[in-house]
């Protein structure tokens, strides 16, 4: 199995950080939290961003605690599934660098939902990443998958999309703005990530992988059909 980016490439874990990465990013997300919900904590007051104290006061830093911190018990437990999910893949098959990259990401997710909102807005979560990370995650998938046809890559991450990350009920509490910026940003960075890795396979690799594979559904095994694909794939650069 290859450890470039062929179509085998999502079949294994190709890091063996998946878990250590949990546990950092959920941890780091309930210590930080509980600081901010100390009342009277020295640091509580140090952590949340809003535009006032970020654009007027110059506290950065803020950028990168509020997206640890989240408003209460619910609230972190509600993002806690997902980030662990998505901790666990991005560091397992594309590595720390990545995972930390995304995680940097988040202050710009955070900086840019701050420039949109009015200066009464406090912001705190880790949703903007959890969103980059599957907005990173469904691109690369679809990037690499390439043993299946583009169409049927595209109704996949559809389906992910409408199912896990469109909501069914309306919060006012919720920065939906934040969200969907960090979809964006993820799926940007991680078709730039793709095409500028050098894991990223050559088109003689992915056509000896795809003449190798044995059917895995009846459209594949369509002799016509896989001809197609191969074709598609010889007639790019």
């Amino acid at each position: 199995m290859s450890e470039n980016f062929t179509p085998s490439y999502l079949k294994k874990r190709h890091y063996n950080w998946g878990i250590a990465a949990v546990v950092a990013a959920l941890g780091t997300c309930a210590i930080v939290s509980m600081f901010y919900w100390e009342p009277n904590g020295e640091l509580s007051g140090l952590i949340a961003a809003n535009p006032e104290n970020v654009f007027k006061g110059g506290d950065y830093w803020r950028l990168i605690t509020s997206t640890f911190a989240h408003g209460d018990l619910e609230h972190l437990l509600s993002n806690s599934l997902m980030l662990g999910f998505l901790t666990y893949f991005v560091a397992s098959f594309y590595g720390l660098g990545v995972l930390l990259f995304s995680f940097l990401m988040g202050s710009v997710i955070n900086l840019a939902t701050l420039a949109h909102y009015d200066t009464n807005t406090t912001l705190v979560g880790a949703s903007g990443v959890v969103y980059f990370l599957w907005g990173l995650w469904l691109m690369l998938y679809v990037c690499i998958q390439k043993n299946l046809s583009v169409g049927k890559r595209l109704m996949r991450m559809g389906a992910v999309f409408l199912v896990l990350l469109v909501p069914t009920t309306y919060s006012p509490q919720t920065s939906y703005f934040a969200h969907y910026v960090g979809f964006l940003m993820g799926m940007v960075s991680g078709g730039i990530y793709y095409v500028l890795s050098p894991k990223k396979a050559s088109k003689e690799e992915i056509l000896a992988e795809l003449k190798q594979e044995e059917p895995e559904s009846e459209e594949w095994g369509d002799p016509e059909w896989e001809d197609n694909l191969i074709s598609e794939i010889e007639s790019k650069d």
